[in-house]
């Protein structure tokens, strides 16, 4: 939907309904998307370093005499986006050239490196099930990509492929082939709602985008917030917030903004919080990109880039252990070294809830350990003629939709069904993708396509339920122990995991007294 889109939110209307939920389904970018390496919005955005002698100098010198590098050891659980790029600010406060510290990091993962970035095959060549997009707004992603050479691609072969909104039983909306048309539709249908929203939109993502600037880490999940002005956002449903607060109608945000909710998150807007929401909706935007040959690629990257040793185990169990010298250490036990291993500091950068029981010892923080409810999605990759008109509402003679979004229809069994990049198979098949709440039945399949093959289905946990919340789990559980998810439980993405990453790279660094004013 990028024509459609580039032009509205160029008159100040709205939404890029792209069929992307952390997924790509045009490509990386269309030929207006702007360049990653251009870098105007952060020109608009500046950083600011404050130049104490705390955050720009490291102290290698005690009194007078020169002190000797010693190891530090570090253990990370979980080699997502989350884990790597916290290795990877890690190991770049740690180790420049006055720094007193060497760090030794070990990224503990029992699956596949990349978390939540996921790939499969398909005759191949890899199509993404999940975080494969990327905003030209994500600053730590671009510049992480950059520091490790990732090449960045924008596939314009889908340009020409239009989308329409489904809600159940007929096509309410259907892009057009010009621009102004779509234009002409949305002022006659919705007013100035879209010039509402794009108006709150420009605000809090504003309001974000100071996060940037921020020098000192924060200690908790409701600190960043309040002290970015958002906390608002992150107590209150969507619907609450548009209606009360942007003062948009129910028409608009059910039939145009409710779309982008439901195909980034599998979620409904009277249940999402409005912050989340947001973050939806920007991730819909025109100039997303994605890395060459797949984002996957960019934890094994951080991984290498920050030489951490890479464990393929399953933690059982994290001891904290005071030694003889009253020293806090962390013992940790795998599936496959049940005697353990000892840290200085430990990170956990996976999901608790999901994480098969990792049983944390010795700890008073442990029960302050809010669990979340994850949202399961149900991903098929189908291969297909295409789409059959008829199950959508349309004429049979009518040209079958190229990609559909469901507007607000908590019935309906799945969100969205769109072209996926992996392009056509060997038979010239189409693949599409399909976000669905529940497993669809095999007549339900073959009713909404035409001469189809399943080629992948898959069932995952891919995010928190987003409610509307002020209590968040604990960043420190305890002296030397951080857990980078208690984030996620706001909003879910590959950008915020990169954000709660870096936070938890300075606290460390300011617990050892180490420079960070410049990460």
């Amino acid at each position: 939907m990028n024509k459609y889109i580039f032009v509205l939110i160029a008159l100040g209307l709205l939404f890029n309904a792209v069929c992307w939920s952390h997924d790509v389904e045009k490509g990386s970018a269309a030929s207006q998307f702007k360049d990653p390496d251009n870098h105007d919005d952060h020109a608009k955005y500046p950083h600011h370093h404050h130049n104490d002698d705390q955050n720009n100098h490291a102290h290698n010198h005690e009194d007078g005499k020169q002190v000797r590098p010693h190891p530090i050891k570090i253990a990370i659980v979980g080699a997502g986006i989350g884990g790597t790029s916290c290795a990877y600010y890690i190991n770049k406060i740690l180790s420049n050239s006055s720094s007193s510290i060497i760090p030794e990091i070990t990224i503990y993962e029992k699956e596949k490196v990349g978390g939540r970035a996921r790939i499969v095959d398909i005759e191949g060549k890899h199509a993404e099930l999940g975080g494969s997009i990327i905003h030209p707004l994500n600053e730590n992603m671009l510049n992480m990509i950059k520091d490790v050479g990732l090449e960045t691609v924008r596939d314009e072969a889908m340009s020409d492929n239009y989308y329409s909104f489904w809600d159940g039983n007929q096509v309410t909306f259907s892009e057009s082939p010009y621009p102004f048309v779509d234009i002409i539709k949305m002022l006659v249908n919705y007013y100035w709602d879209p010039i509402r929203f794009k108006n709150s939109r420009n605000e809090i993502v504003g309001k974000f985008l100071e996060n940037y600037k921020r020098v000192e880490p924060f200690h908790s999940v409701n600190e960043f917030y309040q002290q970015l002005g958002l906390q608002n956002t992150t107590n209150q449903t969507a619907a609450d917030y548009f209606f009360n607060e942007v003062g948009i109608s129910k028409d608009f945000v059910e039939k145009v903004l409710s779309t982008a909710i439901r195909v980034n998150y599998n979620q409904h807007y009277d249940e999402i919080s409005a912050f989340a929401a947001y973050i939806g909706l920007v991730g819909t935007e025109d100039g997303l990109f994605a890395i060459k040959g797949g984002n996957y690629q960019l934890p094994k990257a951080l991984i290498k880039k920050s030489n951490s040793k890479l464990v393929t185990s399953q933690v059982k169990e994290i001891e904290k252990i005071i030694d003889a010298n009253e020293k806090t250490l962390y013992k940790i036990k795998t599936s496959q070294d049940k005697e353990g291993v000892l840290y200085d500091i430990v990170i956990i950068a996976t999901p608790l809830e999901l994480s098969d029981g990792i049983k944390l010892k010795g700890l008073n923080s442990k029960e302050k350990i809010i669990k979340r409810d994850f949202r399961k999605v149900h991903v098929y990759l189908m291969a297909a003629d295409s789409l059959n008109p008829t199950f959508f509402g349309l004429p049979s003679t009518h040209p079958p939709p190229a990609n559909i979004i469901t507007t607000h229809n908590k019935s309906l069994p799945f969100v969205s069904v769109c072209k996926n990049t992996r392009g056509k198979i060997s038979d010239n098949r189409t693949v599409y993708k399909i976000f669905a709440h529940k497993e669809l039945p095999q007549s339900y399949l073959d009713d909404m396509f035409k001469n189809h093959t399943k080629l992948v289905y898959h069932i995952w946990s891919a995010y928190p339920v987003l409610k509307p919340t002020n209590d968040y789990p604990p960043i420190q559980l305890d002296e030397n122990l951080y857990y980078l998810n208690a984030f996620e439980q706001s909003i879910s993405t590959m950008e915020t995991e990169t954000i709660a990453s870096k936070n938890i790279a300075k606290l460390i660094a300011k617990s050892l007294k180490r420079p960070y004013g410049l990460l």
